[in-house]
């Protein structure tokens, strides 16, 4: 773009560069090329996480810097974002329940009837022989 600006006699560079700088909303700076184009309003409101530059110089006596608006694509990656965080969280949720039920399965159950038949063997010693007794009649 500089270079055709450094050669440009009949001004259709600026009919080009204005078309060009209509139709992209989000350039808020455009330095070079012998023109300058900046909205400082837009630049007030916008933190610099949402700012892209861009700076090159194609010759040595010219250079141009463009600076975009990316605070729509930022918003859009922060939704992303916190879609991600809740499937996340709910993911977490869930498997955390899904092992707490197989740890009490696989677990405490087994303690729990271990503890049951200690403890009925305490109160009643030849309760295990009497269960045996019962099953050889059937």
């Amino acid at each position: 773009l500089a270079l055709a600006a450094e050669h440009d006699k009949g001004g259709a560079l600026s009919v080009l560069r204005k078309s060009f700088l209509d139709s992209h909303d989000n350039i808020i700076v455009f330095k070079g090329a012998g023109r300058d184009f900046i909205q400082q309003d837009r630049i007030e409101t916008l933190r610099p996480a949402e700012m892209l530059s861009f700076q090159a110089t194609p010759t040595t006596n010219s250079t141009i810097m463009a600076i975009f608006d990316v605070s729509r694509e930022s918003k859009i990656a922060a939704w992303y974002s916190f879609g991600t965080t809740i499937i996340v969280t709910i993911l977490l949720a869930a498997l955390s329940l899904a092992m707490n039920r197989d740890a009490y399965r696989i677990m405490i159950r087994p303690i729990e009837s271990m503890k049951e038949t200690v403890t009925a063997l305490s109160q009643n010693p030849l309760l295990h022989l009497e269960k045996t007794m019962k099953r050889s009649e059937n």
